[in-house]
């Protein structure tokens, strides 16, 4: 059984609120703006960590390979002793803590992500944002007129997938092809993704397009603009 679709936002008319001025009197203005979020996503510091104490594990991995070669190389032409035998000792604490603190001072680690349509002003919207400051700000918009929603059929190893997507026009029409801009919806049938997709270009006020993978159609992908 195919699960439940995220809703589509219904239009509505942006309410006028009244909002206190600085001097006290009341002021006109809108209320919370029209969006769509799509996507929202982070990566904590507790993420961080897990990634440094993952490296710290595979550096003292390695380490510990190297210096048991190393010491097996020294066996064989010093001798055994007591200071061959302990290089592991002390290369894999090495390892693991060069490994952590290498994988943590790496930039871009901790970081807030969100995808959204805003109604108001007709535009797709990316940003990311790095709390700490250790990557400038990304962001990206493209205006409403440049996006289209497709309905996207592929074969995979295990069965087939449909998936609800944005793309920009221009590849659509340039390349004939559906690179996504953001994956709205995922689906058991083409005919619920059809019908999901056509629903988003409606309210989005969006060009529709249906989108066949060469495998499904005999060897030429197929590519139809339905409105």
């Amino acid at each position: 059984m195919s699960k439940i679709p995220r809703p589509i936002p219904e239009a509505r008319t942006p309410r006028v609120v009244n909002q206190p001025c600085a001097d006290g009197r009341g002021a006109s203005g809108h209320d919370e703006p029209d969006h769509w979020v799509l996507e929202s996503r982070e990566a904590t510091q507790d993420d961080r960590l897990v990634m440094a104490k993952a490296a710290a594990f595979i550096y003292g991995v390695v380490a510990l390979a190297l210096a048991k070669l190393l010491t097996l190389l020294l066996d064989f032409i010093v001798g055994e002793n007591s200071v061959t035998q302990a290089i592991w000792m002390v290369a894999v604490p090495a390892g693991a803590v060069w490994g952590f603190r290498k994988q943590k001072a790496k930039p871009g680690q901790v970081w807030t992500s969100r995808e959204w349509i805003d109604f108001g002003n007709r535009t797709w919207n990316t940003r990311r944002h790095y709390p700490d400051g250790s990557k400038p700000l990304e962001s990206r918009t493209l205006p409403l007129k440049a996006v289209a929603a497709v309905s996207r059929a592929e074969m995979y190893e295990d069965g087939m997938g449909y998936t609800s997507l944005l793309s920009e026009v221009n590849n659509l029409v340039r390349y004939r092809q559906p690179w996504p801009l953001t994956q709205v919806e995922h689906f058991d049938t083409e005919k619920e993704c059809l019908a999901f997709t056509e629903a988003v270009a409606a309210r989005c006020v969006i060009s529709c397009w249906q989108f066949r993978e060469a495998e499904l159609e005999g060897g030429e992908a197929m590519l139809e603009k339905l409105s």
